[in-house]
């Protein structure tokens, strides 16, 4: 991240790029005021406001190096392998499961984010190993769509749809069991028991996650692209 944000100045003070990744870390894993974040970091909030999307940016630029679903077949190796280990379960490439990540009310397509509890939200998919590290997220989605129409039109779905599983397997939503290759390995018993090791795993993600201050943020600001 450090060309993106190694500001031209004239002054001999500029922001160290530790300083203002730190900063925005610390903002996201906190939800302090900015003015906090920029005391404790010796700037002020009005600096501190210019780097937040500067920062925000170059993470953003980072994720599909860091977020990445395991499609070679050493991957999945290593995935089925940590799985098996820790679940007993066989042949799983990854747990999948969707929440609703509540937001303010957009002003387009309002009625389009009310979700089935009756507030408006975003969607969320998510995908993670037996290890808690996250391979895929989706948050493009309204809170009225349902988790089957996600898993359908997302890249995932589709490149195992078209056989890059090699014949494993998603832990977590029903309708996996009738992608290719897999609705003859998967018994209604295997169904139930899939589901409650995906909760070993997606679940607590998705609890740490939602205990984040930016999580609960995006209850009062709706995110504009």
């Amino acid at each position: 991240m450090g060309p993106h944000l190694q500001r031209r100045t004239r002054r001999n003070q500029a922001i160290p790029v530790q300083v203002q990744v730190l900063s925005v870390l610390g903002f996201l894993a906190t939800g302090t005021f900015q003015r906090e974040i920029g005391d404790r970091s010796g700037i002020s909030q009005s600096t501190f406001s210019r780097i937040l999307p500067d920062v925000l940016r170059g993470i953003i630029g980072l994720c599909p190096q860091l977020i990445r679903f395991p499609y070679s077949a050493q991957e999945q190796r290593d995935v089925r392998q940590d799985f098996l280990r820790k679940t007993g379960f066989p042949n799983v490439i990854g747990a999948i499961d969707c929440t609703h990540v509540a937001i303010r009310a957009p002003h387009v397509n309002e009625y389009m984010y009310v979700n089935r509890k009756n507030f408006h939200s975003i969607n969320v998919q998510l995908i993670c190993d037996a290890r808690m590290a996250i391979l895929n997220a989706v948050a493009r989605w309204p809170g009225s769509t349902h988790d089957s129409f996600i898993v359908r039109n997302c890249s995932v779905g589709n490149r195992l749809e078209a056989g890059a599983g090699r014949d494993g397997w998603l832990l977590g939503l029903p309708q996996i069991k009738h992608y290719h290759g897999w609705k003859r390995k998967l018994r209604v018993g295997d169904a139930h028991d899939g589901m409650g090791m995906k909760r070993l795993v997606v679940a607590e993600v998705l609890s740490v996650m939602k205990m984040r201050p930016l999580v609960r943020i995006l209850q009062f600001k709706c995110v504009q692209t």
